[in-house]
């Protein structure tokens, strides 16, 4: 018996199956490797690698997934998201959200 072929989704398809954006399908295909097939403008992932990114990406409700994003400070606090603060001027904010924000 042959192998069954892997089923290729396009931004638009997983889009629609994951509904999600534009822009978090195109994120999500990034983070995959591509089939590109020469001559189509097209870039695909295959459904296989998409369901292993998310089922790694799935916690638990007492699970802390890790970051890449945000640097931690040593006080407890956490960077808001968003472009880099210019030296000097960065703003750490505690985990408890009514005590004052630090500065860094």
């Amino acid at each position: 018996m042959t192998e069954r072929l892997p089923e290729l989704l396009d931004a638009k398809r997983l889009r629609g199956e994951l509904c999600v954006t534009r822009a978090a399908a195109e994120a999500i295909m990034r983070q995959l490797p591509s089939v590109q097939i020469e001559g189509l403008r097209k870039v695909y992932v295959r459904r296989g690698d998409v369901q292993r990114l998310i089922d790694t990406r799935t916690f638990g409700k007492d699970e802390v997934p890790g970051s890449k994003m945000g640097a931690t400070s040593q006080m407890g606090g956490h960077r808001v998201n968003g472009p880099a603060p210019a030296p000097g001027n960065e703003v750490l904010m505690r985990n408890d959200p009514n005590e004052a924000p630090l500065r860094g």
